[in-house]
């Protein structure tokens, strides 16, 4: 290969990864300022209502601490927030027909249908979970209650219009569907009041 030869595919490489780069580059700054916007909409875009303010309050829980609370932004379609909240029994003596621990959240969206969504696929996976279904209260546009295999852990999940709910208690033995049922009764009257 001769010296001229060289240089001539050198260069055209060099021109071949330069419009490589012309056409990469704005591509990148696009996706780039399209996943800025998607975050700016999401920490600044007002769903009118505090998610935090939503779950169950430590004032609806007396003998209970908090343990653990936070908010997820996750990359679901239309979801504006999420929060949830875990309580655990203070004093373990007082256990009788309280729970051991109790998880409230929501899931707040911008339309119903992307609420909608979220509650009918977490349908799909707790039924995959071969868990025992019970009457569900009427609660919100839609309900779902369940009940572990050990019957230590009730779960009941509502969509209200465009904000999905849930409450799961954990380790009751006796009146745990009416435990979990009030406390999610509880939080509806929350959520109604703030739409």
């Amino acid at each position: 290969m001769s010296g001229a030869d060289y240089g001539s595919r050198w260069s055209d490489q060099r021109a071949a990864r330069q419009s490589a780069s012309r056409v990469i580059a704005p591509v990148v700054l696009v996706v780039g300022l399209l996943m800025v916007g998607i975050w700016w909409y999401g920490s600044h875009h007002s769903s009118g209502t505090a998610a935090s303010k939503l779950v169950l309050q430590r004032s609806d829980l007396p003998g209970y601490k908090l343990n653990d609370s936070g908010t997820a932004k996750r990359f679901l379609p239309g979801l504006l927030t999420r929060y949830s909240v875990e309580y655990t029994l203070k004093d373990t003596s007082q256990f009788g027909n309280s729970p051991l621990a109790i998880v409230s959240s929501v899931s707040i969206f911008k339309t119903s249908n992307d609420a909608q969504v979220l509650f009918r696929t977490q349908a799909l996976l707790v039924r995959a979970a071969h868990l025992t279904r019970l009457a569900a209260p009427a609660l919100g546009t839609e309900s779902l209650l369940w009940l572990t295999a050990r019957g230590k852990t009730c779960w009941l999940a509502w969509r209200s219009g465009r904000i999905d709910a849930t409450v799961v208690t954990t380790g009751l033995e006796a009146g745990r569907r009416q435990e979990t049922v009030r406390l999610g009764e509880q939080m509806q009257s929350r959520i109604a009041g703030a739409s």
